[in-house]
């Protein structure tokens, strides 16, 4: 019996490999818990509302879509320029590499 590898990127085998929406949401849980609590996160955090609820749930969402799942976002909020919607922060090595 032979079984294929998925190929992540293909159709929603990366979101089935996050383990879908709750792994996606389990993930960026852990990304704004780290964010709240490192030091060198301190600037990116200050950008964001002292409520982390929203940001939890778009990036959840912008996620699903992202990784050939759902697209929560789109259904929910509408499209989404990340390009656009981050130049309006002053984001530069250190805040990217934090």
């Amino acid at each position: 019996m032979t079984t294929e590898n998925p190929i992540f990127g293909d159709e929603d085998t990366s979101y089935q490999a996050a383990g879908g929406i709750e792994g996606i949401q389990q993930l960026v849980n852990e990304f704004y818990d780290l964010m709240d609590s490192l030091p060198e996160s301190e600037k990116i955090r200050s950008l964001h509302k002292k409520d982390l609820s929203d940001a939890r749930k778009k990036l959840s969402y912008f996620l699903s879509g992202w990784l050939g799942g759902p697209k929560l976002y789109q259904e929910h909020i509408g499209s989404i320029s990340i390009p656009g919607f981050h130049r309006k922060f002053n984001i530069g090595s250190a805040e990217r590499d934090a």
